[in-house]
């Protein structure tokens, strides 16, 4: 039965994804190499080195934006990929113009984003400054950047804020934290004697514990913070401490897929009827994605069945 619902995930991203996440999947199956991938994400790429053009499929702005490229980083991480590839290298151009030296973050949302359909959550509003997305793309700088560009120094400020910002707090936003495990996690090589890194690598253990949602029952009706939330690649030190989770999440995952053998999502944009229809596919095959990548990593599924 698990080999049967796996070969339908895999028959819906190959019928219904996006060319990248196809390229993706690919990838992951060991059927073809990066190239495939950096082809497909540079075609949301503009001249200026940001990303944009609906690549986080709420957020259909064709102008660059911290967070869609952000959304380009999270891909990435799951390849390698050879750091001074001129999109990575006008990527971190565009990260140090970007950077707001008011709020010393990258914004979340744009004032353009208004002009083009979209999430109610990314409609542009003055709002205060947040770790979404700036601690992410602070540890993807920090991982990937070179140490004499210029944007390494603000990745360094945002990083060494965060440090503290984690240890002086004891609830946080459900993705403002997934953004500040991220810079954790890539901030390790730089930091690791660190001592307000290490306080805060050992405290996100419990922030994770505290924000799980306990209820299971809930994890696939509404939008709730469940494992996977938060861990997105193994292993990890998250994600060690949380495989029994992560496994309860995938078996009970494979308990509510739909009739076409993936998930529904568990949010709604209340608007923009035919985008959020585009925008609903496009996340089925990304959600799809996520599960097969964890699975395959954790050992969950010790092979692919064609």
């Amino acid at each position: 039965m698990k080999d049967e619902k796996i070969n339908l995930i895999l028959t819906y991203i190959k019928d219904h994804g996006r060319p990248l996440e196809k390229a993706r999947l690919y990838y992951l199956l060991g059927e073809g190499d990066e190239t495939r991938i950096l082809e497909e994400l540079i075609k949301y790429q503009n001249p200026d080195g940001g990303f944009g053009h609906g690549l986080e499929p709420d957020y259909i702005n064709p102008n660059s934006s911290p967070i869609q490229t952000w959304t380009a980083t999270t891909i990435l991480r799951e390849i390698a990929f050879n750091k001074k590839d001129p999109m990575i290298l006008s990527m971190m151009d565009y990260l140090e113009k970007s950077f707001d030296q008011t709020s010393k973050r990258w914004a979340g949302v744009m004032p353009s984003n208004n002009d083009y359909p979209h999430a109610p959550w990314w409609h542009f509003r003055e709002e205060e400054p947040s770790f979404n997305p700036s601690a992410s793309l602070a540890g993807f700088i920090l991982h990937y950047a070179n140490p004499m560009h210029p944007v390494f120094k603000y990745a360094t400020f945002v990083a060494q804020e965060a440090f503290t910002y984690i240890s002086a707090h004891e609830a946080f936003e459900v993705h403002e934290l997934r953004c500040l495990i991220d810079l954790i996690l890539d901030a390790e090589a730089v930091y690791k004697h660190y001592q307000p890194f290490k306080d805060a690598k050992a405290k996100l253990i419990h922030l994770v514990e505290k924000t799980i949602e306990k209820d299971h029952l809930r994890w696939f009706k509404d939008y709730v913070p469940k494992p996977t939330s938060f861990i997105h690649t193994h292993p990890t030190y998250l994600s060690e401490a949380f495989l029994d989770l992560l496994y309860l999440e995938f078996e009970e995952a494979l308990k509510h897929t739909n009739f076409e053998g993936v998930w529904e999502i568990t949010w709604t944009w209340q608007s923009y009827p035919e985008a959020f229809s585009h925008a609903k596919k496009d996340w089925k095959s990304i959600i799809a994605f996520g599960y097969l990548y964890l699975m395959i990593q954790t050992d969950f599924i010790s092979g692919i069945l064609t």
